[in-house]
């Protein structure tokens, strides 16, 4: 089978309004596949599959895989299954992945998995502080604010707005897409001050319409 085939399959499984052994079992298969582009997809896929515990598995699988978004999309996915033993490979994968993207969204899907399961809320607010510490990437220390912040700890805002000041075109793009998960209707008028003062300064097309699209989203939750 052509690469061009798996993809038109994989879209054809994404595009079902309900489950079908058949296709789970094609993801699967094509989570084994030769091609990282192929088994990226897969890794996206399972996402729909929460209550799948062979979903489950495959992704826990593929965050070990030799490509590193490959690795990222499973953990990104791993935020829909709030499972202690999730949790654990999350972590895991937060401290020991060589590529930053894998360890932020690891971090990411972490803190969605506290918020689901209470009991480890603590202790991911613990782990998150600690890792603080020692991590020098600038974008997974985001996603560590943002994760503190989401988990009650308010003093991150500060820490992360701040972060939209930096040279890092790629970082103020996540800067303003974190903004999308946390606003709500106690920050909306600082954090709309603030994308109104970068946009100002902004000389980025790309990121004035990032800026633009969180405005717009704003509107339309009422905020």
């Amino acid at each position: 089978m052509s690469y061009e085939e798996k993809m038109k399959q994989l879209d054809q499984i994404e595009d079902e309004d309900f489950y079908d052994e058949e296709s789970f079992l094609k993801l699967i298969m094509f989570s084994k596949d030769k091609e990282s582009m192929i088994r990226l997809q897969v890794a996206e896929l399972l996402a729909d599959y929460p209550e799948e515990l062979r979903a489950q598995k495959v992704l826990l699988s593929l965050t070990n895989d030799k490509h590193h978004l490959v690795r990222t999309e499973a953990c990104d996915s791993l935020g829909s299954f709030p499972k202690e033993e999730v949790a654990t490979q999350l972590k895991i994968k937060s401290e020991n992945d060589k590529h930053y993207l894998v360890r932020g969204y690891a971090i990411l899907s972490l803190v969605d998995n506290a918020l689901e399961l209470k009991k480890l809320s603590e202790d991911t607010v613990s782990f998150l502080e600690q890792k603080l510490a020692f991590e020098k990437k600038l974008f997974v220390k985001l996603c560590c604010y943002q994760g503190l912040y989401m988990l009650g700890h308010k003093v991150y805002l500060e820490n992360i707005v701040r972060l939209i000041k930096s040279r890092s075109y790629n970082l103020r793009c996540s800067v303003i897409n974190s903004f999308l998960d946390i606003v709500d209707k106690q920050n909306v008028a600082q954090l709309k001050c603030i994308v109104n003062q970068q946009y100002k300064i902004e000389d980025t097309r790309l990121i004035k319409s990032y800026i633009e699209g969180f405005l717009d989203f704003c509107e339309e939750k009422g905020f």
